[in-house]
């Protein structure tokens, strides 16, 4: 059995799951992202301790453990470098789990599990060559080349939310401007609907249900948004596939789930005007489980000795 943990900008999800893939139970718990990493880290453990007691599961029946962070990290150590959405720089979570759980501990960019666990158990199962844009709090990435994820010379490959559209466009989390993250990410999103005159439910960033409810009701305000986002995310794909030349690339994340048919069809409308290349163009789906799943493969791997990169 293995444990996935798919740290969010809002939640934290923590799954065990099988050998083969299955999703046995699942533990969600709200979170903070402006308290400080410790906080962060003892919520993981505790929801680590609640699934274990639900399924009445020992540590030492766990073979390995894979945590998804938002943002850069180093897998050789298990350092997050930056998490901009959760305030993290330099935190050494691998050696912090290591220690407390005593078994194999793997952490990995967020979207480079919910890939894995796509092109595993998901959309791209059998798929070779895959690119993933997840579109949530913020915009990660994944590339998958020839059955494994890419991670380049430094091992940080694949942050297309951090892809810059325009140098003079909004600011990112990240202190630069114009990245595809600061035109699509829920945050800008929020900031557009605001500044619109819509009072966004739910406190400082809009929820993806939100935003469905609202294309449902044919909300024009959010329609438009909504439009906007579609317009940019079909730039990035296309910038995407022009240097990768994917057979297909998933969409997920919660704005992308919430809404796709509203704005999967303006995509893939927009990619064909202004790109040549011939990807597929797919949602991710397993949802929520997309992450732990893949997590959890990683970790299934590392603990083989087979490895997931290169």
């Amino acid at each position: 059995m293995y444990l996935g943990v798919d740290i969010g900008g809002t939640k934290i999800l923590a799954g065990l799951v099988s050998a083969q893939g299955q999703v046995v139970s699942t533990v969600k718990i709200k979170t903070d992202a402006q308290e400080p990493y410790e906080r962060l880290v003892g919520q993981i453990k505790d929801s680590i301790s609640v699934l274990l007691r639900k399924e009445s599961v020992s540590i030492g029946d766990i073979k390995g453990i894979g945590i998804g962070v938002p943002g850069l990290v180093k897998p050789e150590d298990g350092m997050v470098v930056f998490a901009p959405n959760l305030g993290w720089r330099n935190v050494p979570l691998k050696a912090i789990f290591q220690d407390a759980l005593q078994t194999t501990v793997v952490i990995t960019n967020d979207v480079n599990a919910g890939i894995i666990g796509e092109t595993w158990k998901g959309s791209g199962r059998g798929r070779k060559d895959v690119v993933g844009i997840f579109v949530g709090t913020g915009v990660g990435g994944a590339v998958i080349v020839d059955g494994r994820i890419w991670l380049g010379t430094h091992k940080l490959a694949g942050e297309v939310g951090h892809m810059i559209l325009n140098p003079e466009g909004p600011k990112c989390s990240c202190g630069n401007n114009g990245c595809l993250e600061a035109y699509v990410g829920k945050v800008n999103i929020t900031k557009n609907l605001i500044a619109a005159g819509i009072d966004v439910p739910g406190g400082s960033i809009v929820k993806s249900s939100y935003l469905a409810s609202a294309i449902k009701d044919k909300n024009p305000i959010v329609k438009k948004e909504l439009k906007r986002v579609s317009s940019y995310l079909a730039v990035g794909i296309s910038n995407l596939t022009a240097l990768l030349n994917p057979e297909l690339v998933i969409l997920g994340g919660g704005v992308v789930e919430a809404c796709s048919e509203y704005i999967l069809p303006k995509i893939k409308k927009k990619v064909k005007e202004i790109s040549y290349n011939k990807a597929a163009i797919m949602t991710a789906k397993l949802g929520d489980h997309a992450g732990i799943i893949g997590a959890a493969k990683i970790a299934l791997d590392v603990a083989a000795n087979t490895g997931y990169s290169r």
